[in-house]
């Protein structure tokens, strides 16, 4: 970002790159450019301020968008509480590939492929709207695990079903309330 008198135009020029095109725009005082500029939304330090499960549910939302041929906010505003189905072994390979998209390390993606799909054996073929908190706390049970691994897989869990409410597979996460 550059700003500069221009001597024929008698004009502050305000120089900048969005997305990926130069712009160039004109005012009147040096203060009116600074101004404009510093009005303008950082979205690289918003991005940068999101957790991986806010990012990942940004761009299950978006990839929704696109397969209804529709813009975010239109999918956002004209929301509804109905559900889509989708088998369990689906909608985890489609979250781990939202969570590889959003450059997840290769470590904390294993493990949280690993736990998921674990889970998925463990819960047969069936509909994500389907599964409730006491199959999950029966799951992490009988998996007779330490706490530390039983907090790592619940949060595995919770993240998984905080993407599947995002991506409006379910109404509530049903993760959330194992103890």
């Amino acid at each position: 970002m550059t700003i500069k008198f221009s001597s024929p135009r008698k004009r502050w020029i305000l120089n900048f790159t969005e997305n990926g095109r130069q712009r160039r725009l004109s005012f009147k005082t040096k203060q009116e450019a600074k101004a404009h500029w510093e009005s303008r939304p950082n979205l690289g330090a918003f991005w940068l301020s999101l957790d991986d499960g806010q990012r990942a549910q940004i761009i299950a939302a978006w990839e929704q968008a696109q397969f209804h041929k529709a813009s975010i906010l239109e999918c956002v505003m004209n929301v509804k509480h109905a559900t889509r189905r989708i088998h369990l072994p689906e909608a985890v390979e489609q979250f781990v590939e939202a969570k590889k998209k959003i450059g997840l390390r290769e470590r904390s993606l294993n493990d949280l492929t690993t736990s998921l799909r674990s889970f998925c054996k463990a819960m047969k073929r069936v509909e994500v709207s389907e599964i409730k908190t006491s199959e999950i706390e029966d799951y992490l049970e009988g998996r007779k695990i330490g706490a530390k691994r039983f907090k790592v897989i619940r949060s595995n869990s919770i993240n998984f079903f905080n993407w599947a409410k995002s991506a409006n597979f379910i109404t509530d996460n049903p993760a959330i309330s194992v103890n």
